[in-house]
């Protein structure tokens, strides 16, 4: 009888490292310049990242890139927080979500939200890609 395989071996693949072989969302997300600036103009409206920018050094989670407020996700990669705004009659976290389900294809909502998260930040996450 084989021994069982050992933690690092490659048939037991996390969700992390399943996922690290999908395209980058960014570029379908951000290929649009006009997004960023949804979001950079947004931050100051929204009762959350506000306050978080009105003295970032107060919360350690979270840094201030070219005018772009980030934090840091379970890997420990810096992403990109996104606020509730209309962008071009949507919801920025609509949109990505539905970029994010263009890539993937039609998994369960918790490998989108996984995908999802790989690249950005918003509060209620999870709950969003459910209803998506």
């Amino acid at each position: 009888m084989p021994a069982p395989p050992l933690p690092n071996d490659s048939s037991d693949l996390t969700v992390e490292e399943s996922l690290r072989h999908l395209p980058d969302l960014h570029p379908r997300v951000e290929g649009n310049l006009s997004v960023l600036e949804s979001i950079k103009h947004g931050y100051q409206k929204d009762l959350l990242f506000s306050k978080v920018l009105d003295n970032v050094r107060h919360h350690k989670n979270f840094e201030v890139l070219s005018d772009l407020l980030y934090t840091h996700n379970r890997t420990d990669a810096s992403v990109l927080c996104i606020l509730s705004i209309i962008h071009d009659k949507r919801w920025i976290t609509e949109v990505m979500i539905s970029q994010a389900h263009e890539v993937l294809g039609h998994y369960r909502p918790q490998k989108t939200a996984d995908y999802v998260q790989r690249h950005y930040w918003w509060p209620c996450i999870g709950q969003d890609v459910e209803q998506y």
